[in-house]
C-alpha cells in the first residue's frame, strides 16, 4: 500500500483532504510526536529526509531536505510531503498494526472518558470507537 494517501488505500491523495498513512492515519490531526512513536511501534520506518520532511511540515518550521534530486531549505508544503513521501509504501501488515495502535488508543481513551459507564465490547462501542478514529 502507499504510505501516503488521501481518502484512499492507495494512490495519491486528492487535493482538498488530509494526507494520511495506511487505513486512515492522518497526519494533519494527529501530533507529530504521536505520529512518530506510532509508527514506530507498528514498526514502519522513514527515512531521514522523509522524517525531515514530516518533521518540517508538522512543525511549520524551516528545515533543509531533498527534493526532486534537490536539495532545499525552506518550510515544507504539503505537496512537498508528497513528493518526499512518493517511493514509500508500506504493507498491509504494517497499516493494520498503525490501525491497531489507533484504534488501542481510542479503546482506552473512551474507557477513562465513560469511567462506571463504559461500554462492554459491543457493536455500539465499535461504532464510538470509529467515529472517533475517523473524525480524527
Amino acid at each position: 500500500a502507499d504510505l501516503l494517501e488521501r481518502g484512499t488505500l492507495t494512490g495519491l491523495p486528492t487535493p482538498d483532504g488530509n494526507p494520511t498513512v495506511g487505513y486512515g492515519w492522518d497526519i494533519d490531526v494527529n501530533s507529530l510526536s504521536s505520529t512518530l512513536s506510532n509508527f514506530a511501534a507498528a514498526g514502519i520506518t522513514l527515512t531521514a529526509n522523509e522524517q525531515t520532511v514530516l518533521e518540517g511540515y508538522r512543525s511549520g518550521s524551516v528545515v533543509t531536505f531533498v527534493i526532486g534530486g534537490s536539495t532545499v531549505t525552506r518550510q515544507p508544503t504539503l505537496n512537498d510531503l508528497v513528493a518526499a513521501w512518493s517511493g514509500f509504501t508500506i504493507t498491509d501488515a504494517l497499516a493494520t498494526n498503525l490501525l491497531n495502535i489507533a484504534v488501542q488508543s481510542f479503546e482506552t481513551g473512551l474507557t477513562s472518558v465513560l469511567g462506571g459507564d463504559d461500554l462492554p465490547p459491543s457493536r455500539e462501542r465499535a461504532a464510538l470507537i470509529s467515529q472517533v478514529y475517523n473524525l480524527g
